[in-house]
């Protein structure tokens, strides 16, 4: 058996022939090929019957053929035992661990393998760097590059190419490309870690650069740096780029490779062009549950999570067994769809040990739960599973999402409490909760507690920093937080233009996009809806078209919200007949598309299209918003149409059970005044049921001021300077009152009034 049944006869008390160890020696050579795990631990058992785990020259073969078979423990106890530990033993051993998924462990014998004062070599610092790079511990890797460096071999082929994997996996790819500069050889597997970190990275463009750079030193892309370039190409939008890749491989004949072809139906899906990823799908010669996979995320991330669910149903049919990536991409497609029920029967096709035993999976039911609000199930499933920060995350993502901060906040404690460590999901959601509440105070908390453990300046961290301290206005330390960051992805640099632009500085949004154009960071939809806006504001038509230009070229400008962000920008430059053409050409409207258009035609006075625009979105059976009843009232205002905005007021409440706002009374008020019915604007006032503000009070007064009724002015003015006596609005407008009024004397004391009381006297 196993071919040793020459060695066991041969062995009398613990001695060999030579035939019979070169026999054995054979026999754990073929076992270390085959990685058989049985027939190793046969063989072991074998050896230790015989006494031979101490002979140095058979362990040489012992030990590494046992980490080959995934022997762990049983290597390291071989290894013990000898009195002479080979450098090639203790890599062995290092490599079996990462090749077995236990990471950790493998640290752990590096840093004995450092006390025993053994030499390392190249093949010591491969493996323990790829433990580094999964773990993603930048902090040991930076330790094990650094001794590296010392024995001289960080730039060898094998160790540098570790190190630029390392670097990208740990979320630092420009540290990765400093190390890929100083390789003075760069094989292909070199060049693809480069191009993947830069795409999963977020830097795109950047992986696309390095791919024409290695076809230009001659370098021949294999199936990976396709998949890797294919997946930059989707992360960045670069259709034209993505399409010429495309014909690149279907040239190799690689386009029906399995692998290739699951990539390419993944980057089309991912850029929206849906009809594409179908028509690559529809030719692969087999179709695997990862295909299926990367169709039905495209349905699910393009808003129709309905196609998504058929797919599924259709990749059963065809004999393929959801994985546990199938069953969360479905799970997140009933989360979106609304279909809680097809959710439930599926929930119940996961046996219990899966879900409860899969932190994964448990982790995609969490979040389907949370995204139908059924927190109490939520809790069910995360009591179920082990107590693990990534379930914890997803329940506290939940609640954030939801726009339950205050229970998020109190679930991070909780988590605290159970003694479970808050790993970089935790700390992204909870400063998104301490953002949305404003909650500088327990934002500085964290970040001292983020600077504490040497986790400010990570990407993701660094990026839900800026994003904390440019929501709530403190914009400087948003600023400097964003300067220290390693690595800057469009996360971060949107992060830090949306805050700007809330903020009003809208010429700094503009100056920070450029920049990000400039360090070859493509902007996502949400960077676009941030600097459209500032666009819009600021009248920068000619840069706005210019967004728009670039937008285009990735099919961005079809996606809705885009869309309507352009239309507002258009809209707001004075540019109706091209918000108009952008509008049309929006192929999925929703309500708030309309409206980008109807507050455009009102703010330009154009009350017949408003009317028109306002008649089309019912028409076409889009449900009216606050927004909508906005615009129509103003446009009213503007046309002098009293009885029609009292019928769309009416309409609004009776018809669409809107209740009217404080801003619709004020367009109402607005629209009687003018009309010089300043009595009724008096009586809608007083049957407000709030009360009333400055704007309504101003409002009123400029009205009087049109019609000259004095006495409702000074009503209004008490009214207004009991909100603010600081309110210089009103003393204007009282002084225009009296002085148009020829009642000089009163002008005067109101002057008076108004400069004391402005001065704080």
């Amino acid at each position: 058996m196993l071919g040793l049944s020459e060695v066991v006869s041969s062995s009398q008390e613990g001695r060999l022939s030579s035939r019979s160890f070169d026999n054995l020696l054979c026999t754990l050579n073929r076992i270390r090929r085959e990685r058989n795990s049985d027939h190793a631990r046969c063989i072991l058992e074998f050896i230790q019957s015989r006494g031979f785990e101490y002979n140095v020259r058979l362990c040489m073969h012992l030990v590494p053929m046992l980490a080959e078979s995934g022997l762990m423990r049983d290597a390291q106890h071989v290894l013990d035992l000898l009195p002479d530990q080979h450098e090639s033993l203790w890599n062995s051993i290092l490599s079996g661990y990462v090749r077995y998924g236990q990471p950790q462990q493998a640290l752990s014998l590096y840093a004995k393998m450092q006390d025993s004062r053994v030499h390392p070599s190249t093949h010591t610092f491969v493996p323990v760097l790829s433990a580094c790079a999964k773990l993603k511990d930048i902090q040991k890797g930076r330790e094990v590059h650094a001794e590296a460096a010392r024995h001289g071999v960080d730039t060898e082929v094998h160790v540098g190419s570790t190190l630029v994997d390392m670097y990208t996996k740990c979320d630092l790819p420009f540290k990765a490309q400093e190390v890929f500069n100083r390789l003075a050889v760069r094989s292909v597997v070199t060049w693809n870690s480069l191009i993947a970190g830069f795409s999963a990275n977020g830097f795109g463009e950047r992986a696309l650069y390095w791919f024409e750079k290695m076809q230009l030193e001659g370098i021949t892309p294999n199936s990976i740096t396709y998949v890797c370039t294919l997946k930059a190409c989707g992360s960045s939008g670069a259709i034209d780029k993505a399409q010429d890749i495309h014909s690149e491989v279907s040239k190799c004949g690689l386009e029906k490779d399995l692998y290739v072809g699951s990539t390419l139906v993944d980057m089309y899906a991912n850029v929206g062009c849906l009809a594409k990823a179908e028509a690559v799908f529809d030719k692969l010669t087999y179709r695997d549950v990862v295909s299926w996979t990367s169709l039905m995320n495209g349905y699910v991330e393009h808003g129709q999570s309905e196609k998504a669910l058929q797919a599924y149903q259709q990749m059963q049919l065809e004999g393929n067994s959801p994985n546990k990536y199938a069953f969360v991409c479905t799970l997140k497609a009933c989360g979106s769809a609304g279909a809680i029920s097809k959710g439930l029967e599926l929930h119940a096709c996961i046996p219990e040990a899966v879900s409860s035993r899969d932190s994964f999976i448990g982790s995609a039911l969490i979040n389907m739960y949370t995204d139908h609000e059924l927190f109490a199930r939520a809790h069910e499933i995360l009591h179920s599973l082990h107590n693990d920060v990534i379930s914890w995350n997803s329940l506290i993502a939940g609640y954030v999402k939801h726009g339950r901060n205050k229970e998020a906040l109190g679930y991070y404690h909780q988590m605290k409490v159970k003694g479970l460590t808050p790993n970089t999901g935790t700390y992204a959601s909870i400063l998104k909760a301490c953002s949305t509440l404003g909650l500088i105070n327990v934002g500085k908390a964290i970040h001292t507690e983020l600077i504490r453990e040497d986790l400010a300046t990570e990407l993701v961290i660094g990026s839900a920093l800026v994003d904390m301290y440019a929501n709530c206005g403190y914009l400087t330390e948003a600023q400097e937080i964003f300067d220290k960051l390693e690595a800057r992805n469009v996360i971060s640099w949107t992060a830090l233009i949306s805050g700007y632009v809330k903020h009003g500085a809208h010429q700094e949004a503009l100056d920070h996009f450029d920049s990000m154009e400039r360090e070859g960071i493509s902007p996502e939809a949400t960077t676009l809806i941030c600097i459209l806006k500032a666009c819009g504001l600021l009248g920068a038509t000619e840069k706005g078209r210019a967004i728009h230009a670039a937008a285009a070229r990735k099919a961005l400008d079809r996606e809705l919200i885009v869309g309507s962000s352009l239309v507002d920008m258009y809209a707001n430059c004075g540019l109706l007949f091209t918000a108009q053409e952008v509008f049309d050409c929006i192929p999925v409207r929703d309500a708030a598309c309309w409206n980008a258009l109807l507050v455009g035609y009102a703010q330009l006075g154009e009350s017949y299209m408003v009317f028109r625009s306002f008649d089309k979105m019912g028409i076409e059976g889009y449900r009216y918003s606050v927004t909508s009843f906005i615009s129509v009232l103003n446009a009213c205002s503007h046309a002098g149409l009293v009885d029609l905005g009292k019928e769309f007021f009416k309409f609004m409440s009776e018809r669409c059970d809107i209740i009217p706002t404080l801003q619709h009374h004020s367009c109402l008020i607005d629209l009687l005044g003018r009309a010089g019915l300043l009595e009724e604007s008096i009586a809608i006032i007083n049957r407000m049921p709030f009360l009333p503000n400055l704007v309504i009070w101003h409002t009123l007064l400029g009205a009087v001021r049109k019609w000259s009724i004095v006495d409702i002015g000074r009503g209004a003015f008490e009214q207004a300077i009991e909100l603010n006596r600081r309110d210089s609005s009103a003393y204007l407008h009282m002084f225009g009152i009296f002085s148009e009024a020829h009642m000089q004397d009163d002008a005067f004391h109101i002057q008076a009034l108004g400069m004391k009381n402005m001065a704080g006297l």
